[in-house]
């Protein structure tokens, strides 16, 4: 009995042990990522050194892996194209698959993200795409709550007519509800606040709601601006708009209008000699009546 019980004991370390070491490599794997990341590093073999950390770790134990292994494929396919199959995609889904079984909601979004926009060798399939929203909707994941609302707002699926304009609202707040920090669908749901879409019009909860997505959504910066430089439901503030345009323009993908309105601004403000004209209503998503 002493003997089993002894064995049992090192069984649970050895466990243990496996498990901790399995940590240890996603960890160092993580680690890289956000490296590279920060250094937009588009080298294969480094990509490829993160993948095989990603690899041991799922050898002992660590199954919260796999999602990140497809991602790297579906996003790295150019740059690891000579170590790929012919039909890479069909790699690629085995790993979300296995991220899925798994538990990871993300990696439902990833994978209807290949059907959708026919990434990574993925031929575009609508139906499966949808599919695979809805599935990680009722998951509860922001992002598939998000791309729904979307589908809805935008009439970007077949028979959208029989949908209520209150669902891409309701898809919006879930996401929101769900994943309030660093929220995909902040903007949208602002938008529909500010609209009265699928909601009783609300500007001041629009407002609100982009001056906290302005801390990670550059657009939300802009249209907080915007609210600051009109004085919609805030006193007007030239200083404070110029300040949200200056940190929206962050980003060089902006909308032509928020250039438009940061130059414009800064003009009136006397940081800029040369006048900077422009239609303030029809250059910006101005909403008011």
């Amino acid at each position: 009995m002493r003997t089993l019980t002894i064995l049992l004991s090192l069984l649970i370390a050895m466990s243990a042990s496996a498990e901790d070491l399995g940590k240890r490599y996603a960890d160092q794997a993580w680690d890289m990522w956000d490296r590279l990341e920060q250094c937009n590093e588009i080298e294969g073999d480094s990509w490829k050194k993160v993948i095989e950390l990603f690899k041991e770790a799922a050898t002992f134990g660590c199954k919260d892996v796999y999602n990140g292994i497809g991602y790297i494929y579906q996003h790295h396919a150019s740059v690891l194209e000579a170590d790929m199959p012919a039909d890479y995609a069909a790699l690629i889904e085995d790993y979300y698959n296995q991220a899925i079984a798994n538990g990871s909601t993300q990696a439902i979004y990833n994978l209807a993200t290949c059907y959708y926009y026919g990434d990574a060798g993925f031929e575009k399939n609508f139906n499966k795409a949808l599919s695979l929203y809805r599935m990680g909707a009722n998951q509860g994941n922001a992002f598939c709550l998000t791309q729904l609302g979307l589908l809805y707002k935008d009439r970007g699926m077949p028979s959208i007519d029989k949908y209520p304009e209150a669902a891409a609202f309701e898809c919006f707040s879930k996401a929101y509800e769900n994943k309030p920090e660093n929220c995909p669908a902040i903007c949208s749901l602002a938008e529909c606040y500010e609209k009265g879409e699928g909601v009783a019009r609300d500007e001041s909860k629009a407002f609100a709601l982009y001056l906290e997505g302005s801390e990670y959504n550059d657009y939300a910066a802009a249209k907080a601006g915007l609210f600051y430089e009109e004085g919609r439901v805030v006193e007007k503030d030239l200083h404070k708009a110029y300040e949200y345009y200056e940190k929206a323009t962050e980003n060089a993908f902006m909308e032509e209008w928020i250039m438009q309105h940061y130059h414009h601004v800064g003009y009136l403000l006397g940081k800029e000699e040369t006048p900077y004209y422009i239609e303030v209503q029809s250059a910006s998503p101005s909403v008011r009546e």
